[in-house]
Parts: C-alpha cells; structure tokens; sequence
C-alpha cells in the first residue's frame, strides 16, 4: 500500500530574554559576551554572523563567549527560541557600540558622528576612511562597553510562524515494513541568518517526525 501524508503546523517562537555585553577593544578585537549555551544548534555561528555583519568584519575578526554563569543572562538553550534572542541582543549591542566608537572619533576626525559608517573593515567618513584597527587604536587603553537587551527598542523579531510537510510512504502489508520514498518540507522561517544551521534544523524536524510515529510510544 502507498499513502500521502501531510501535515500543516504553526509555532509561536518568539526569541527569548536575553542580553549581550559588547566590548570594542583599542587592538580591534570585538567580543559578544551572553550567558547562553550551544548544544549544536548554531548559536556561536548565528552570534558572530550578527556581529561580523553589523561591524563588516570578516567572522575571524570578532570573538563570542558564552557558556560562563559570569556573562550577562540569556534565556533557555533550545532550538525554537534561542537564535531570535540572542541574535537581537547582540544585534542592538552591536549597533549600540559602533554609535558609541563614532561619537569618540567624531571630534577627532572634524565630522558629525551621522557621517561615520563602516565599510569591508573600514571606518569611512567624507573626506577619507581609516583601517577598523587605525579607528580602534584611538581609543587608546579604553575600550568600549555596552549592553543589548531583548526585547527592546525597535522591532528584530516577530512570533508565529507555519509550515507544511508531506511524506509519501508505503508500507508491506505481509512484513509490516514501512519505507519513506520521499518527505518534502516547506518552511516559513522569517529571517534566515545562517541558511545551513536552518536547513538543518528544518531536517531534524522532519526526522523527530519520522521517529515520532513509527519508533515511539
């Protein structure tokens, strides 16, 4: 026998509490401190993903911590709720910290701290641009430190979310053996931030489903 299964869900998943210590230091090294945890889920990957592209640094230019009760709290580690918080402190963090680092290298440069971006590890203002290294150095033994907090000011994320599967199957009705010819998942997922850890994610569903009805009780 052979049979079409489909299955249509929703899920809340709005990221959890959380909050990200950000320091720039004066030798350019940008570290994301947060009380959370990766239990293979991607959430080191997502972090710097989020700090490599707020500050335009390569990923091997910034520095994630986590894993220590001594960095600011973050909430459970899981794989429904977990990208969406820390990813949203981290990203006002982020954003927070390249404000802080314009407003001291304004005065210095003869510009409005709004002239100021980055661009491909460097500091670009109008009449010139600097090294992130050259930008960082001035500022002298002082790094910079701030805070993320989610939720916050400004709207990163959102809840409820759906998605579809299909499994075709056949099964042996003498041997009672069930084979999966093919399973197709459509998912919606919002913002993807590292497409693999989502994909991935995305299969472990799909595999938690197969176990959950053919191998559990």
């Amino acid at each position: 026998k052979r049979g079409l299964g489909l299955s249509i869900h929703t899920w809340g998943g709005r990221g959890h509490p959380s909050n990200c210590e950000l320091v720039i230091y004066p030798d350019g090294v940008v570290e994301a401190k947060l009380g959370s945890q990766d239990l293979g889920t991607g959430t080191l990957t997502v972090i710097a993903i989020v700090l490599a592209e707020t500050f335009q640094l390569p990923l091997d230019k910034v520095k994630v911590s986590i894993g220590d009760s001594r960095y600011p709290q973050s909430g459970p580690s899981g794989g429904s709720t977990t990208v969406g918080g820390v990813s949203s402190s981290t990203r006002r963090a982020a954003q927070d910290g390249l404000e802080a680092l314009f407003e001291k290298l304004a005065p210095e440069l003869g510009v409005a701290a709004d002239q100021l971006s980055v661009d491909k590890g460097r500091v670009v203002f109008p009449t010139g641009s600097l090294s992130w290294k050259e930008a960082t150095a001035k500022l002298g033994v002082n790094p910079i430190t701030v805070t993320g907090k989610n939720p916050g000011p400004g709207k990163l994320i959102d809840a409820g979310v759906g998605g579809v599967q299909m499994a075709d199957v056949a099964v042996d009705i003498e041997t009672g053996v069930v084979r999966i010819n093919k399973m197709v998942a459509v998912q919606d997922c919002g913002l993807i931030i590292d497409l693999k850890t989502a994909e991935s994610q995305v299969h472990g569903g799909l595999t938690m489903g197969v176990a959950y009805a053919l191998t559990e009780e």
